[in-house]
């Protein structure tokens, strides 16, 4: 509930303002290719990213984005438990599903007028929806070793054309880790250290 509190809030904001010349609204969808950090064997899988959102613009080589992003992001990845006499290696399969809400600060290198390529950086949260996935083969569900809530880094660059077309690359690096691991249920070795990193390509349309 108080996710989808979040994002109508969001959406409302940027409703409430977009009659004003500063604000711009912009749809994006794109491909990404994801990975965690883990111990062996973190390999990048294809996902989905799909944007809703709007821009200020503060001046004319200035503008600050945020909205509401919904990724899916899964991994593939092998962890070893050195925990006990006799090491064991688990295959894992996660699907990540994220609702994200990134703040990012975009910088162009010519004036709004002409728009073209701009640099943008800033935080992101990420409210995890559904994790599940697979190990050694066999169907997991990973909710109860998934933080609800975490803390991203995007950082990329893009261009904005006159007609409204956008296209972006960037990429987002976990501050914390994803996981959570719980003493006694399965499975009880999942790596918390694990940090979630995509990158993603985007084509959108600004209004």
């Amino acid at each position: 509930m108080k996710k989808i509190l979040i994002v109508v809030m969001c959406l409302a904001f940027i409703s409430a303002n977009a009659q004003d010349k500063k604000w711009t609204f912009r749809a994006d969808v794109g491909l990404s290719l994801s990975k965690v950090t883990t111990q062996v064997d973190n390999s990048s899988s294809a996902g989905v990213v799909v944007f809703l959102g709007g821009q200020y613009q503060i001046n004319d080589y200035i503008g600050l984005q945020s909205g509401v992003q919904y990724g899916h992001t899964p991994v593939k990845f092998k962890y070893v438990d050195f925990s006990t006499t006799s090491p064991s290696t688990y295959d894992y399969k996660v699907n990540y599903h994220r609702l994200s809400i990134p703040v990012l600060v975009k910088g162009y290198l010519m004036p709004t007028n002409k728009l073209g390529l701009n640099l943008f950086a800033g935080p992101q949260v990420d409210f995890a929806l559904k994790e599940d996935g697979s190990t050694n083969g066999y169907a997991a569900d990973f909710d109860e070793v998934t933080r609800g809530v975490t803390l991203s880094g995007v950082i990329g660059v893009g261009y904005d054309f006159k007609c409204g077309l956008a296209l972006s690359l960037s990429q987002t690096f976990g501050f914390t880790g994803v996981n959570k691991p719980i003493d006694g249920k399965y499975p009880a070795n999942f790596p918390s250290t694990s940090k979630l990193n995509y990158l993603s390509l985007r084509v959108g349309w600004r209004f």
